[in-house]
């Protein structure tokens, strides 16, 4: 997609049209420097969202590797303007996907679930995370974006089964990430002791545990939005069975 298909729809955005031309170059050039899906996810911004009126684009902040932050000039009807910013990735909403992985065996019995246990930056600590990850570029579909990031993360699985879970907003408050999530039924077990082939990961620790632990592990221990949210939408969907009942 060109710059000039995106701009026709900016440029039915009053906002976007009282923008300083200088940001609106800031844009250009992000969007030819591989951010495509965070300008056209920017131009579907309306000029009035509820009761409010979102008057121009005050600057767009980003960093070398992903993230942007776009910063609006906003108004209620008769109340003094302020600002309003939401985080991003460069691809926009669909970032990616997470989820839950689970060995079968021979029978195709669900025998263990398998977990992280990673340093994250932003809490400054260890905390349970997901399986997955960002698509990259050359992906074309999210699958391809699942068998790599498991792959990357907890080695070699045998066969795989996706099942697509549908997509979740993480924090609708703060980001418009809406990243894609899933469950994977694999054959054979990681090995605990396999490191994340991702050089830009933090370190990380495999764990898999008895299925017969994994409702405690979401009651209990677990404090991954991803995981609680694919499992959840997982076992609502009886996708589960034999693990978790969930009566009516």
């Amino acid at each position: 997609m060109a710059f000039s298909e995106v701009e026709a729809t900016l440029n039915t955005r009053g906002w976007w049209n009282a923008t300083d031309p200088k940001v609106q170059g800031v844009v250009r050039d992000l969007f030819d420097r591989g951010r495509e899906g965070f300008v056209r996810d920017l131009a579907q911004n309306p000029d009035r969202l509820g009761d409010l009126n979102i008057t121009k684009l005050v600057m767009v902040v980003f960093e070398p590797f992903s993230a942007c932050l776009p910063v609006f000039e906003v108004n209620k009807d008769g109340q003094k303007p302020y600002t309003m910013s939401y985080h991003s990735w460069k691809t926009g909403p669909a970032s990616g996907a997470k989820g839950v992985v689970f060995v079968r065996n021979t029978d195709g019995e669900v025998t263990h679930f398998v977990t992280l246990k990673a340093m994250k930056f932003a809490v400054h600590g260890e905390t349970f995370d997901a399986i997955g990850g960002f698509t990259e570029s050359g992906e074309f579909n999210v699958s391809e974006t699942i068998l790599r990031e498991i792959t990357e993360e907890i080695g070699k699985v045998g066969e795989v089964e996706v099942v697509n879970l549908g997509s979740v907003y993480t924090d609708a408050g703060m980001t418009n990430n809406h990243p894609g999530m899933f469950a994977a039924f694999i054959t054979v077990t990681p090995d605990v002791n396999h490191s994340n082939t991702d050089k830009r990961e933090t370190s990380q620790t495999i764990q898999v545990r008895p299925i017969t632990e994994f409702a405690a592990f979401l009651s209990d221990e677990c404090d991954d939005s991803f995981t609680l949210a694919a499992a959840t939408r997982l076992i609502v969907k009886g996708l589960l069975p034999n693990v978790i009942d969930v009566k009516a």
